[in-house]
């Protein structure tokens, strides 16, 4: 699904902070809300459970007209049909990923400098960051926005803000130049996931111009 898009609003289903609510649900939720992309992130499920969430969730985007993302997982992604892999320093090479999802699919890649950046050859967007403290990743480089503005002006493919986006930085992460912005905590650590990703989806359209329909 490599067809001209908003990243907006990349939002992160992630199997860990659901309490108890059903994905299904929640993706529903999500794209109610006004949610770009959807990347499912699972560190907890077997495959197969991972399988069968990403095939209820791709059935509500593919209604959208919107993708879902894997994150890490190759096998997933391929089992499912997803739309794309999102991979980090980490995962699986670059070059092998692509490889295995094929051109049609979408991959992107994971960058906390410029260095990474400059590793890559063969995504199709870049999660550059972790851009602000994050409670939903501890481990994570903090590269600031100052990443960002570094990358902006060397690449056309599209840059989504990754690490600690919330309602009051997210303006700061778009005016830096990013596309998009990855969005966990502060959409699924709420008690109303639709009433936060639409904040947050008319925040964005906010920042960038573009009128509500």
């Amino acid at each position: 699904m490599k067809t001209k898009r908003s990243w907006g609003l990349y939002a992160v289903l992630d199997r860990s902070w659901l309490k108890g609510r059903e994905i299904r649900k929640v993706a529903a939720e999500l794209l109610e809300g006004g949610a770009d992309v959807i990347q499912y992130r699972d560190k907890v499920s077997a495959t197969r459970a991972m399988v069968e969430n990403a095939r209820a969730i791709l059935e509500l985007t593919r209604r959208h007209g919107i993708p879902l993302i894997i994150n890490d997982r190759l096998d997933v992604a391929l089992a499912a049909d997803a739309d794309g892999l999102h991979i980090g320093s980490e995962d699986l090479p670059e070059k092998d990923a692509r490889k295995w999802i094929g051109k049609k699919r979408i991959l992107g890649v994971s960058v906390a400098s410029l260095e990474d950046f400059q590793a890559s050859s063969a995504a199709d967007y870049f999660g550059v960051g972790a851009l602000f403290p994050t409670s939903s990743k501890q481990d994570a480089m903090l590269c600031g926005t100052g990443l960002v503005r570094q990358i902006r002006p060397l690449t056309a493919l599209p840059v989504i803000g990754i690490g600690g986006i919330n309602l009051d930085n997210v303006r700061e992460a778009l005016s830096a130049g990013c596309d998009g912005v990855a969005v966990l905590s502060a959409i699924l650590g709420t008690d109303s996931v639709l009433d936060a990703a639409r904040r947050f989806a008319e925040c964005i359209r906010s920042a960038k111009g573009v009128k509500s329909t």
